[in-house]
């Protein structure tokens, strides 16, 4: 009856330091090889299956070939989010039941050089785009908040110049910005050897969506911001990319409504002027309308140290007392 024999291969293991967002990942190698005892054991050797869930169940002289999705073994800052994503057999030609198996190990997690813990990954994306608004007036001041609509004071009229006829509204163009912000998500990262797995990161965040910034967020101000969706995409089973969708609008989202009449119609006066020397009338009172009047504090929706990352650029600039050349020719600050 045959053995099963397990070395390990003394040129691993090996790594690569991915950057940020990157895998770091660890190679292992065995060579693995059923060794029979006698000539008849050749004619009744095993399935080369059978070695490999051998080679991984109950292995040889205390060596043990890994299993996919196994996590690595200590409290090593990095190597403990290690995960086995795959095991190679091959074959070596020439020999019986033989092979070189490598392991293959990664982790999304961030690697630490010291006490101090690394900055996550995150990722800002930023799409410009316009909305089309109906005003019925220029150069009015956007309102303090929280503001009630429908204003019910006689004064309350928003001011401005009036640019409608017969109460028909102008048009313009609104700036706005879709901001994407991402992170990476690990919601295995707290269990130990018979915790249950965390739950999937989604519950939570429903109640931010339609909300605005009641503090200033990602360097806009307060209510310029609305978050308006939530993405979660698994990696694996251990990562998830959290994606979370804003959008700024430079009009804080308002919107203008003209005060009705009795028969429900803008309620009109005589306009100051006439349109090509004919006379007409003009909405009367303007109010402000606030489509998206719930605000929190956005921040709250990411780990400190994730927030934080959205603000700051890697690596640190270089500070030589003497730059080797400078950008200024071909960058500028952008103002905002």
């Amino acid at each position: 009856m045959g053995a099963l024999k397990i070395i390990k291969h003394a040129s691993g293991p090996q790594y690569k330091v991915g950057s940020p967002g990157q895998p770091f990942t660890m190679t292992e190698s065995w060579l693995v090889s059923w060794v029979p005892v006698n000539e008849q054991d050749v004619q009744s050797c095993p399935e080369d299956i059978a070695i490999i869930v051998a080679a991984s169940e109950t292995g040889a002289g205390g060596a043990y070939i890994p299993k996919v999705q196994a996590r690595y073994t200590g409290c090593d800052a990095n190597a403990s989010f290690l995960v086995c994503e795959s095991v190679d057999w091959r074959v070596m030609p020439g020999a019986l039941k033989t092979w070189m198996v490598t392991a293959n190990w990664s982790s999304l997690m961030e690697f630490q050089y010291n006490a101090t813990v690394p900055e996550p990954w995150t990722r800002v994306t930023r799409t410009s785009s316009m909305r089309q608004m109906p005003i019925w007036r220029v150069d009015a001041a956007i309102p303090a908040e929280p503001y009630t609509f429908p204003p019910t004071a006689a004064g309350s009229d928003i001011g401005g110049t009036k640019v409608d006829v017969q109460g028909q509204p102008a048009n313009r163009f609104v700036q706005q910005m879709q901001i994407i912000c991402e992170f990476h998500y690990d919601r295995t990262f707290t269990l130990g050897p018979d915790d249950e797995i965390a739950p999937e990161p989604g519950p939570y965040f429903s109640g931010w969506l339609g909300t605005r910034n009641s503090e200033e967020f990602l360097g806009y101000d307060a209510g310029q911001i609305l978050c308006n969706g939530i993405s979660i995409s698994p990696v694996n089973d251990q990562i998830y990319i959290m994606q979370f969708k804003f959008l700024f609008d430079w009009m804080s989202f308002f919107e203008q409504r003209p005060a009705p009449n009795t028969g429900g119609a803008s309620f009109l006066a005589a306009a100051a002027s006439t349109f090509l020397g004919v006379p007409y009338n003009q909405a009367s009172k303007i109010a402000w309308y606030q489509p998206y009047p719930d605000r929190e504090d956005l921040k709250l929706m990411f780990p400190t140290a994730v927030y934080n990352a959205f603000l700051t650029a890697l690596p640190a600039v270089n500070t030589c007392a003497t730059p080797g050349r400078s950008l200024a020719s071909k960058q500028f600050n952008f103002d905002t």
